[in-house]
């Protein structure tokens, strides 16, 4: 800007003359990628122009193009209270939310105390936040703490359900988390609090799969929790909830299908730990597992080929999910009908159709490649098709006159209960149940299987010079 231009309640790096201009690091949400908006304890809040039009959220303008709005409650509610999660609510006194009215918190939401505040909340509370979008409460200033967060008024309150919930920085004198009644909750978060206590129950609370790094009082029913755990956290000493990539919580969560954003079973806690990028280091080959030998018909394995199953763990022997497999590295002896799959399951498991050769009494293994991780089978023996099983079509009780005849038509199996191939030898004779059997007769005695394995034969009365009575 060329000459000397007036400014005024800004914040100048290096500093510059004007009413109301300060020279202080802003504290920009995060401005290496991007985001230029107001921190909570930035010094640009409330001090821009006092005679200017104030923010939307009716305080003095804040310095700066990016007003940080702000919702503050205080006393007790007169209505419903939402809280979105673009809206930065700060609790400023003791707030209590009343029996008529509710608060829904959506996912994301994040609210504010100052110093020794407590929410109480008598009425509806709706928190059901994601694992990318975690509700959050906080103090205003880190170094600061506040009373706690109280659901529900004496013992009526009943089994409301509660989900990715952080509560943090809350004072020695109080209890992060109370509920007056019963609840359920999953995937909470309770750290960085100064009470030996975490959590207390008048009524009975489901804690499913939640980290709280004290312990509980009254009734407490866990599935998958941690109590009393600190050690899952990236930098608990600096309030970093996250959770270590080595985390004994995670992927824990298989009762339900609300996963992950990274395709995997739910980790304990809030916050997700994200697996992603983590390559594949072991692949475990089910069917044919490594030693073992399965029998497979040449009809089958031309033409369908074998069901193969495979297994992915990833570095830190966790199953690896969505990952790339290349299936036809190299394999002499068969192909796999798909060349590349990307779909493995929460299970890190997946299957393809190997196609082996069809040469009798040869061995087929193959090799599956992953990451830089090679893996190989056990074999799939080609054995050839032979007779094995026989039925009859004709299952019912059948009459005969003199010098009649009927036609029997029969289904010839092989071991692996597919019908033979064209040409399979079938011997027929006349099994005599009672009497002498004189007088019946066969159409052949030998025939061949036709190109669907089947046969047919005749049998024939004739009562001439003998004693048949039909």
């Amino acid at each position: 800007v060329a000459g000397n231009p007036t400014v005024t309640y800004s914040d100048i790096g290096g500093g510059y003359t004007g009413a109301g201009n300060i020279d202080s690091d802003p504290l920009f949400v995060a401005a290496a990628n991007g985001d230029f908006n107001l921190d909570l304890l930035s010094p640009c809040i409330d001090t821009g122009d006092p005679s200017a039009v104030y923010d939307v959220d009716s305080t003095v303008a804040d310095m700066g193009a990016f007003p940080r709005l702000r919702q503050f409650l205080t006393g007790t509610s007169d209505g419903d209270i939402n809280v979105s999660a673009d809206t930065t609510v700060i609790i400023s006194s003791d707030f209590t939310v009343s029996e008529d009215d509710s608060m829904q918190l959506d996912a994301g939401a994040q609210l504010y105390f100052d110093s020794g505040v407590t929410l109480t909340v008598e009425g509806v509370l709706t928190a059901n936040g994601t694992a990318e979008g975690v509700i959050s409460f906080l103090p205003v200033n880190p170094d600061s703490s506040y009373g706690g967060v109280v659901i529900g008024d004496g013992d009526h309150r009943d089994n409301d359900i509660y989900s990715y919930i952080q509560i943090s920085g809350v004072e020695e004198a109080s209890i992060p988390l109370t509920v007056n009644g019963s609840a359920t909750l999953n995937h909470v978060t309770i750290a960085g609090n100064g009470n030996s206590i975490s959590l207390t129950t008048t009524g009975t609370v489901d804690l499913n799969y939640s980290i709280l790094e004290g312990s509980t009082d009254g009734t407490v029913n866990n599935t998958g929790s941690f109590i009393s755990s600190t050690d899952q956290f990236t930098d608990y000493a600096n309030d970093d909830y996250t959770l270590l990539a080595a985390a004994a919580g995670i992927d824990t969560d298989t009762s339900s299908m609300d996963l992950d954003p990274d395709y995997s079973y739910a980790d304990a806690g809030a916050y997700y730990h994200d697996q992603t990028d983590y390559p594949v280091t072991s692949i475990t080959i089910h069917r044919p597992a490594y030693g073992d030998t399965i029998l497979v018909s040449p009809d089958t394995s031309s033409v369908t080929g074998s069901i193969s199953i495979i297994q992915l763990f990833n570095a830190y022997d966790r199953y690896k999910t969505n990952g790339v497999v290349s299936w036809n590295n190299g394999n002499a002896y068969g192909s796999f009908t798909t060349d590349s799959t990307d779909t493995t399951d929460l299970d890190g498991m997946i299957s393809n159709i190997y196609v082996t050769n069809t040469i009798s009494s040869t061995h087929n293994s193959f090799s599956v490649t992953v990451d830089d991780v090679t893996s190989t089978s056990g074999q799939f023996l080609v054995e050839p098709g032979i007779p094995d099983s026989v039925w009859v079509t004709e299952q019912t009780a059948l009459n005969m006159t003199q010098l009649d005849s009927l036609t029997f038509t029969v289904n010839i199996y092989d071991q692996f209960a597919n019908l033979v191939r064209l040409g399979e030898s079938v011997t027929w004779s006349v099994n005599t149940v009672s009497g002498s059997g004189d007088g019946y007769s066969l159409s052949s005695d030998s025939v061949s299987t036709d190109a669907s394995g089947a046969v047919s034969v005749t049998l024939y009365t004739d009562p001439t010079d003998n004693s048949l009575s039909v």
